[in-house]
């Protein structure tokens, strides 16, 4: 294993389908989730991969999990934030709840992620095309998205890392579905392991149905 990556959010959809990329190419890979029981069953899976449970929201238990990757891959070179929540209404129906349940996880996970790294050479973030673009029946999201875009943005300088928002603009279809109004999770993988390669600096990749 040359690097080590840590998917923080890992299901059954994006965060597999690039952990699984990831290993496939010689990564060592951390697969962070809140729920021990499909990461471990990932990582019983992988070579070289390794299960640890946080939430993301808890920078204590973030840094925990991060150190544990450390003591048993080394040193972390690269981070895919891909945790997500349920969120999804009109202004008048949001409650203040349901936005700080997904800014919790999106924003502030990321930011407890970020500061869990030293020294990486990339991040990539799953996003949205709502952090670029009105999303009037997803104000959760839509707040923030844009938010955690500014994030990795004003962050990739200290960083001094290969940064990319990814502006996912439909659903992710899982490898079997062969739905055509989707984003696939293999081609998703495929580039995610492209942008990990790329010169330090920030950028925002858009993705499309192909």
């Amino acid at each position: 294993m040359d690097r080590t990556a840590v998917i923080a959010g890992v299901g059954p959809g994006v965060g597999e389908a690039v952990a699984r990329r990831l290993a496939a190419a010689g990564y060592g890979v951390g697969l962070l989730a809140r729920s021990p029981d499909h990461v471990e069953r990932l990582a019983a899976d992988l070579d070289g991969a390794v299960a640890v449970t946080a939430d993301v929201t808890d920078a204590d238990a973030v840094d925990d999990a991060f150190g544990t990757v450390r003591e048993t891959l080394g040193p972390v070179d690269a981070l895919v934030h891909n945790a997500s929540a349920p969120g999804g209404d009109r202004l008048a129906d949001a409650s203040p709840a349901s936005m700080e349940a997904v800014w919790r996880t999106r924003t502030l996970g990321c930011f407890n992620c970020l500061r869990a790294l030293r020294d990486p050479e990339a991040v990539v973030v799953s996003g949205t095309n709502y952090a670029g673009e009105p999303a009037p029946g997803q104000v959760e999201w839509g707040s923030a998205a844009a938010a955690t875009k500014g994030l990795v943005r004003s962050a990739a300088a200290d960083l001094g890392a290969a940064v990319t928002y990814v502006e996912i603009a439909a659903a992710v279809a899982p490898p079997e579905s062969g739905f055509a109004g989707a984003v696939g999770a293999d081609r998703l993988a495929d580039r995610y392991l492209e942008l990990l390669d790329r010169e330090p600096g920030f950028a925002v990749e858009r993705l499309e149905p192909a």
